[in-house]
């Protein structure tokens, strides 16, 4: 009886049960696709945030990276105004300051470059000091930023000075790696922490280190250092013209 009542209704009207049937599957789809964009929003919403957290961690980068480069900034402030304190800089039109940017370690030797050039007013033949009061030597070339610094103390270089109290002209010459010889007559006293200072007595060259008193020698062969380690030089003067 069921049957043939589902049959006659299936005859008549065809298209009744697709209907039904749809209606009947309305809600599901429904709810799957509220289900869908609850997931798609859910995502974006993931996505978002993972996304600030990577802006976050870039810009947390960036204040840590600026922040170490504040503190450095500082520290070399510190290191100048240290530096400057140090070696009693004073402003002067005719004294500037040159950072010793490689020594030689080959022939020439007793030469180091420095970071001042003919940009900034230096010539061959500037004197050369460390600190205010040490004359070491002089500009031997010029570049555009950089110069080339020729010790007194360079193998082969004679260097005139004045020795002693009396201010006796003496000439040096140089030994190398800072050292000097020079030659005195036996009637001038000379001893182991004597000085040697420039021909017009403004600056300190080298200090005595050695005397040899020979008795059956008409002269005295004295060995000087100069007066601060060359080797170890950051920072110079340079006296310009």
């Amino acid at each position: 009886m069921f049957l043939a009542l589902f049959l006659l209704t299936r005859i008549l009207f065809p298209n009744a049960f697709a209907s039904l049937a749809v209606k009947m599957a309305s809600p599901f789809w429904k709810a799957q696709a509220s289900v869908g964009d609850s997931n798609s929003g859910l995502f974006s919403y993931f996505e978002s945030k993972r996304s600030l957290e990577e802006q976050n961690a870039v810009l947390s980068s960036q204040v840590i990276d600026l922040q170490a480069k504040l503190m450095q900034f500082q520290d070399l402030q510190s290191q100048n105004a240290a530096l400057a304190a140090e070696l009693g800089r004073k402003p002067s039109a005719h004294s500037q300051l040159a950072a010793v940017v490689l020594q030689s370690r080959t022939a020439p030797y007793d030469s180091f470059i420095i970071d001042q050039g003919a940009s900034e007013g230096v010539n061959i033949g500037d004197l050369v000091l460390a600190g205010n009061s040490i004359l070491i030597g002089e500009v031997s070339d010029t570049y555009t930023h950089e110069s080339r610094v020729e010790l007194y103390s360079q193998p082969g270089n004679s260097y005139d000075t004045v020795f002693g109290p009396s201010h006796t002209p003496v000439t040096l010459t140089g030994r190398g790696e800072g050292v000097f010889a020079a030659s005195l007559p036996p009637s001038l006293p000379a001893a182991v922490g004597d000085q040697f200072s420039s021909a017009d007595n403004a600056y300190s060259v080298a200090t005595i280190g050695s005397v040899d008193d020979d008795p059956a020698s008409v002269s005295r062969t004295v060995l000087a250092r100069a007066d601060v380690n060359l080797t170890t030089l950051s920072y110079v003067f340079v006296q310009t013209q």
